[in-house]
């Protein structure tokens, strides 16, 4: 049993209408779906229903997105190139940029680094700002009015310890 192959339009027919992406996606739409038929026809299997097809056609065209975009990230390292000149060869720039970028994880980690010994420094300040108050036996709420009662000695007076905690 082999399955009739469905009639494809010329690639260069589609592309006066369309613009380059989709007729990228198209091609490679048709290409696969030619592969898929000519691996169904080794098989001999009935086709896929309809949602299978349908779930395989999005999952290649993400991957085709992505290979789009794969290709954009090489032209434009290719145009970076071509713009600044430089006549080492392609494997020299990419390890440069992989130095610079860990370079760069390095010093985010630095950063990070030096943030939590800050936070820790913080912490620690409003602890010892903490046991400093309950220390010397005033609350926060309370401190203002002491201040208006009299001289230090009375204020162990008006608020003992056991009345606080």
């Amino acid at each position: 049993m082999s399955l009739p192959t469905p009639w494809c339009p010329r690639p260069d027919t589609i592309a006066a209408a369309k613009p380059p992406i989709l007729q990228q996606q198209q091609q490679q739409q048709q290409q696969q779906q030619h592969q898929q038929q000519k691996h169904r026809k080794q098989q001999a299997l009935p086709p896929p229903p309809p949602q299978q097809q349908q779930q395989q056609q999005q999952q290649q065209q993400q991957q085709q997105q992505q290979q789009q975009q794969h290709q954009q990230q090489q032209q434009q390292q290719q145009q970076q190139q071509q713009q600044q000149g430089l006549e080492e060869a392609q494997n020299q720039q990419q390890q440069k940029q992989q130095q610079q970028q860990q370079q760069q994880q390095q010093q985010q980690q630095y950063q990070q680094q030096q943030q939590q010994q800050q936070q820790q420094q913080q912490q620690q300040q409003q602890q010892q700002q903490q046991q400093e108050r309950q220390t010397s036996g005033i609350a926060g709420g309370t401190a203002a009015i002491l201040l208006t009662v009299g001289a230090p000695h009375q204020m162990s007076l008006i608020l003992p310890r056991s009345i606080q905690h």
